[in-house]
């Protein structure tokens, strides 16, 4: 049933981007954490494959939901995607299933527009380096709550 509905909702992207030439969706998740986080706003133009470089962001539907990762390795009729904060790359993805390709982002927390296309050489780099970034993504979250904690036990013995 869910396979069904992510299906429908891919087929309306596809046909809407192409009717309209751009399109904007709200991301669910934080695969592409630091980029793109939970409730970011995302515009996407159509694409194809001749237009799709390393580093670029695109979002795909995969047979069973919809991803916005980031290409990681191209091939000559299809590509791989992977996403920033998780270890291993995806499935290899065939033109057929591209939906777009994230030109801009908004976050809701300042409501600033960012560019997404000059940043192709540092999502590149981010491809390549976040397999090994994903390893201290966990731990670093830990030592942010550990901390945190820390801080509010010692204020809290402070008050008289």
């Amino acid at each position: 049933m869910e396979n069904t509905v992510q299906q429908a909702k891919a087929e309306i992207y596809k046909r809407d981007i192409a009717k309209k030439g751009k399109l904007q969706i709200t991301v669910i998740g934080n695969s592409m954490y630091p980029f793109l986080k939970n409730k970011d706003i995302i515009f996407l133009n159509p694409a194809k494959l001749t237009d799709i470089y390393v580093g670029d962001i695109v979002l795909t539907y995969n047979g069973m939901r919809m991803l916005c990762h980031r290409v990681f390795k191209i091939n000559k009729d299809s590509f791989q995607t992977k996403a920033d904060a998780l270890i291993g790359p995806d499935l290899i993805v065939c033109e057929n299933d591209l939906i777009g390709k994230v030109v801009e982002k908004i976050s809701p927390k300042n409501k600033r527009r960012v560019n997404v296309l000059p940043a192709k050489w540092s999502g590149f780099f981010i491809s390549r380096v976040m397999i090994i970034g994903a390893f201290f993504y966990i731990p670093a979250r830990l030592l942010r709550k550990i901390w945190r904690a820390l801080i509010s036990f010692l204020s809290f013995q402070r008050q008289p």
